[in-house]
Formats: structure tokens, sequence, C-alpha cells
């Protein structure tokens, strides 16, 4: 199912109800809008300008809940880079401030960086 068109406020260029996020955040990088349904793992990317999807939705193994962080290639193919995982649970969405990461875990805040 593609993206329904918008409704009649100029604000709204498309929308789309179905694999969307109940909690994280989409992303958008570039043209480029990522959407992870966090609770089935499942990723899709679309064009952010138009509602084209791109790819997905792909399935990410690895649950934040446990711990896990999936390292996705940005672009028009779904690949994982790399897993990582810390001993916590994560329900809040990453931030990125310049070149660091923060996420807040039910124990820990951590700050990831170079």
């Amino acid at each position: 199912m593609g993206p329904r068109r918008a409704t009649p406020s100029p604000a709204v260029a498309w929308r789309l109800e179905r694999d969307t996020p109940y909690v994280p955040s989409p992303l958008l990088y570039g043209e480029e809008l990522y959407v992870l349904k966090g609770n089935n793992g499942l990723l899709s990317c679309y064009n952010a300008r138009t509602g084209e999807r791109i790819y997905g939705p792909e399935r990410i193994e690895g649950v934040p809940r446990e711990g896990k962080t999936a390292v996705v290639q940005r672009g028009p193919v779904f690949k994982v880079l790399a897993t990582n995982t810390l001993d916590d649970g994560f329900d809040a969405s990453p931030i990125a401030v310049d070149s660091e990461l923060y996420r807040r875990g039910a124990k820990y805040l951590y700050r990831i960086s170079e």
C-alpha cells in the first residue's frame, strides 16, 4: 500500500497509515524518510517529497528493549552494517547532537561518540 495523497491542507504532502511507528521517531536524512515500526523491528524507507516507498518493510534482528541497535546503510538498498549491544534496555528514540548519539536506557544515559 502506497502513500495516500494529501488532505486539503497545503502543509501535508502525503500521509502513510500502515507500517508506521507507535513510539520511535521517523528519521529524515536528505530526501529519505526512514520509519521503524519498533515493536516489530520493521524498517521502511520512503522518498520524503513524494511518499514513494524506496524499500521495506525490512526486518531488523534484535530488539532495542534488549539493548540491541542496528547500524543501517543509508540509501536505496537495505543493508545492516553492524549490530551493537549494550547491557540495558531502550524505549526512547536516540538523539543525535553534532557527531554524538545519546541513548536513554532503563538504567543509564549513554553518549556514543568517536
